[in-house]
């Protein structure tokens, strides 16, 4: 028997949409899978029920629904488009491959904490970015919130706010659940029809899928609509460890705040929610039973210690001793430490430190100055609770500065032992990286200037060169001095300022030098597994030399950013994009671990994602060249071609040589058959190439673009045996997917990844 409204679809938009399958209806629509032509891919398209369009403005709830597209975040769901069909209102979104949360609870009931948690992450942080745009969900439950990999992901975005608006006068749709929200998770100022119901109406629904996740069952699970609706308003849910024995007591206490009937008394915005989980996540393991004191992980930044000194230049000292104690402190296992350029992102800020703690979502807040004067120096270190702001411990140092390695263990030992931390070192203190591979303070002095004009990346590598040599000069045996001269080289090779065969092993000699000097240097083994991968193509090694970064150095994001790019190489996808995520976790505010999360997500060809981490790091740098160009890629894999090629030009501008680029750009214009500007950008590239460093694998790409495969495959081969790093992602880049069948292009792969 023939579905009229799937044939009535099918007519009406079968030059768009292919319908292939109708799925279990949502509470208000029918939900149809199709493939949209014009792109290739796959869609939901949710077409409202007859009854309840029939009392709704077809128009507004377009208008209104279209509002929402804006958002932009990848635990959200978009939505692509709205229209009407024969006065039938619909609205398109992508296909999210994986179970809804409703699905997983009535196949395996009761969630494991861990899991739940992670769930609870990810919805907080959509409702972060929603709530910021003045969005409210108003129906928060697990049929909305879908699981794909392992991540959860919110659909219906203002959806339900579309409904009540759209709904015409004397109109009632409560009956459909959706105008008010969903009975079962309806915050009691919504049951009530308070008019001024806000954000915190989604925090409680939060809660009510918190408790459904740890228990099995909603709180007045049971009764029927209006009774359940009652309950909301006037009745205490059962403790959830009445329910559920064995929760741990913050948790427990966490999803009965998120349940408080007066929203003053819930967690006030999602990022106070996502405050809350990292504090609980720090202790417990993964089980989800509460750690002991001895081993309990436990949080801190650590700020740029300002520079109190009259000279402006000796802001390299100010930053390099945060810099040290922060690294002294990430060496510990059972601390988490904010990453550097999070940490740095409020330099000269006058921000509160509860405000910190809660963008960077630790627990404490180390602060601190400097004063040099001649050879002499003051430094001041305080440590504060993000709760409540009062000073758990604070200090002042008046030494000499050839004391400052003691100066920053001492300060470092005394943090962990104020956090009850558990200490690597014999009797308690915490050994300095420098200390341990240099007593010399001018060589110190010099390496600092170093990593000043290192943080400045391709504008800073020629000085940053100059000062690590000097410091070796003066200190052969400087193992970190080593170590920064490799991440030159190596910076220098990834940015195409040298080729990879003069870079990468200017860049593993300099490592395998720290590493003799002092074997248990992190960052030496992250360069050497760095070279290993993208250089060598071997995947034993690098994750052999990721594993023992890892053990020395949890807390670095650059270990766990190798982690992912190493699974991507390989088309482990949800793990790269595990580690990637943990990544920008450890580093929310930066711009290098959002990069790369983008990169994976395209990778992945997780395309809508890639755009969002994109947008994100330009929030935060708007003149990063790397950050227009793979939102350019992944915006032109959306068939959003117009703003595709507005991002790759802003690329092109923002870029030193352009080499990438440039040869984006021309691919692009090949595939929307303008071949003369993809032909002029061919003939600029190969006339640098010449005396440039142009990577042949960008010349071979705008070939691909061209169509000119024979060609494409010539310049691979040049690519090969040029080393061009980028080739470990070959197989997996989105933008070579057409080709992959190819014999040629098969055994050119297994050349580079002969597992496979």
């Amino acid at each position: 028997m023939i579905d009229p409204l799937r044939e009535r679809l099918r007519v009406e938009l079968g030059r768009e949409f292919t319908i292939e399958s109708e799925l279990p209806r949502g509470g208000m629509s029918h939900v149809f899978v199709a493939e949209e032509i014009a792109l290739g891919r796959r869609v939901v398209i949710k077409v409202l029920d007859p009854d309840l369009a029939a009392g709704m403005s077809a128009e507004r709830f377009k208008r209104e629904v279209t509002l929402t597209a804006r958002l932009q975040h990848p635990h959200i769901v978009p939505i692509y488009a709205a229209g009407e069909v024969n006065g039938l209102p619909y609205y398109t979104m992508p296909f999210v491959l994986g179970d809804s949360l409703r699905s997983r609870l009535e196949r395996d009931g009761a969630l494991p904490v861990t899991q739940t948690m992670g769930i609870l992450r990810d919805v907080a942080l959509a409702l972060e970015c929603a709530h910021e745009h003045n969005i409210v969900h108003r129906d928060i439950k697990p049929d909305n919130i879908l699981l794909s990999g392992r991540s959860a992901i919110v659909t219906d975005f203002g959806v339900a706010k579309a409904f009540t608006i759209s709904s015409k006068p004397g109109t009632t749709l409560t009956s459909f659940g959706m105008t008010l929200g969903t009975p079962a998770y309806m915050a009691p100022e919504q049951g009530a029809a308070d008019p001024t119901v806000d954000h915190r109406a989604d925090l409680y629904a939060l809660g009510v899928v918190a408790y459904e996740m740890l228990t099995g069952k909603t709180p007045f699970a049971g009764r029927p609509a209006m009774a359940m609706i009652a309950a909301h308003v006037t009745e205490e849910p059962v403790p959830i460890d009445a329910v559920r024995t064995g929760l741990p007591p913050a948790l427990s206490q966490l999803v009965m705040q998120l349940l408080v009937k007066d929203p003053v008394g819930r967690p006030q915005s999602a990022g106070e929610l996502l405050a809350a989980l990292s504090s609980i996540g720090s202790k417990i393991d993964e089980q989800g039973q509460l750690l002991t004191d001895a081993s309990e992980i436990r949080s801190v930044a650590v700020l740029p210690f300002r520079n109190l000194s009259h000279e402006q230049d000796g802001e390299y000292l100010s930053d390099g001793i945060t810099e040290e104690i922060l690294n002294a402190l990430a060496r510990l296992p059972s601390l988490r430490v904010a990453a550097r350029s999070s940490s740095f992102a409020f330099k000269n800020m006058d921000v509160d430190v509860k405000d910190i703690a809660r963008k960077l979502r630790v627990g404490n807040v180390l602060e601190g100055s400097v004063r040099q004067v001649g050879n002499h120096i003051r430094v001041t270190a305080q440590l504060s609770n993000a709760a409540d702001g009062f000073q758990k411990w604070s200090e002042r140092y008046d030494r000499e500065i050839a004391d400052v390695f003691e100066i920053q263990e001492d300060i470092a030992s005394k943090i962990a032992a104020s956090l009850q931390v558990a200490l690597f070192a014999k009797g308690g203190r915490i050994s300095s990286s420098v200390r341990r591979s240099s007593l010399d303070i001018e060589a110190y002095e010099l390496y600092l200037k170093g990593r000043h004009y290192l943080d400045r990346r391709l504008d800073g590598m020629e000085r940053a060169m100059d000062f690590y040599q000097r410091a070796l000069e003066r200190d052969p045996k400087f193992a970190l001095a080593h170590t920064g001269v490799a991440e030159v080289h190596f910076l220098l090779t990834m940015y195409d300022a040298v080729v990879p065969r003069v870079g990468v092993p200017k860049s593993r000699m300099a490592a395998l030098r720290a590493l003799a000097l002092d074997p248990n240097l992190a960052e030496a083994l992250i360069v050497l597994s760095n070279a290993s991968l993208w250089y060598d193509w071997n995947h034993a090694e690098t994750l052999r030399l990721i594993e023992r970064a890892m053990q020395l150095k949890r807390s670095d994001p650059l270990v766990h950013s190798a982690h992912a790019f190493y699974f991507a190489s390989l088309g482990r996808h949800d793990e790269a994009i595990e580690r990637a995520t943990y990544a920008s976790e450890l580093d929310p505010l930066g711009v290098l671990a959002s990069g790369n999360r983008a990169i994976i997500s395209y990778l992945a060809s997780r395309f809508e994602d890639a755009v969002a981490y994109c947008e994100s790091t330009l929030d935060n740098d708007s003149n990063d060249s790397e950050a227009y160009r793979w939102r350019a890629l992944s915006l032109f894999q959306l068939g959003r071609r117009d703003e595709a090629f507005q991002s790759i030009a802003s690329s092109v501008d923002q870029s030193q040589r352009a080499y990438w680029p440039l040869a984006n750009q021309a691919a692009m214009f090949a595939r929307a058959n303008n071949e003369p500007d993809a032909l002029e950008i061919l003939a600029e590239l190969e006339k640098r190439a010449v005396s440039e460093p142009v990577p042949p694998l960008a010349i071979a790409s705008v070939h691909y673009g061209l169509g000119n495969l024979d060609a494409f495959f010539a310049t691979l081969d040049e690519s090969i045996a040029a080393r061009d790093l980028w080739l470990i992602q070959l197989n997996v880049d989105p933008g070579f997917a057409a080709v992959r069948g190819d014999p040629r292009f098969k055994a050119a792969v297994a050349r580079i990844i002969p597992e496979q």
